[in-house]
């Protein structure tokens, strides 16, 4: 749970704690669908108008890491998602 609460990947949690990386996953999941049966329990709905936006912040630059910057998977990219209610 430490492990999760902190976002460290489950590959390395799974290193970390010495298991083995499919039970890590299982856990994971079971954390998750914790969190959403909490949340939908509280029934509070966004309603009215409703904006939602995504973008990723990039380091400028990454330690190590000569130019040009990875594409695709494995990316130092951060996925940030908001949604705000009017």
């Amino acid at each position: 749970m430490e492990y999760f609460c902190l976002d460290i990947e489950a590959c390395k949690t799974a290193f970390l704690l010495r298991l083995n990386r499919n039970i890590v996953n299982r856990f994971h999941g079971i954390f998750r669908r914790l969190i959403s049966l909490h949340r939908h329990s509280q029934k509070k709905r966004l309603a009215g108008v409703v904006e939602a936006d995504e973008t990723y912040f990039v380091p400028a630059r990454v330690r190590g890491r000569p130019h040009p910057r990875k594409r695709g998977r494995g990316t130092h990219k951060k996925p940030i998602f908001g949604i705000y209610e009017r």
